[in-house]
């Protein structure tokens, strides 16, 4: 695993998520949206960065809390 920390509350059950390390030109910056029982992930990254997002969603909620992922750009 990366030098990944913890998440960020940028908002009200808004969290920012990612490694933070530049890994292939790029860096990670996700969202974890929680609403009630659910959370809705935005952007989480390319593959490189998967472990150090599934750290930081497990530390928000349970895995199966997730409704939906927003995929909106192609990181390798």
């Amino acid at each position: 695993m990366g030098s990944v920390g913890r998440p960020m509350e940028i908002a009200e059950r808004i969290f920012r998520i990612g490694s933070g390390v530049v890994r292939n030109g790029f860096v990670c910056s996700g969202y974890c949206i929680m609403d009630g029982g659910q959370c809705v992930i935005a952007d989480p990254g390319g593959v490189s960065d998967a472990e150090d997002v599934l750290t930081q969603v497990r530390s928000l909620a349970v895995l199966s809390s997730v409704s939906h992922i927003i995929l909106h750009n192609s990181l390798p």
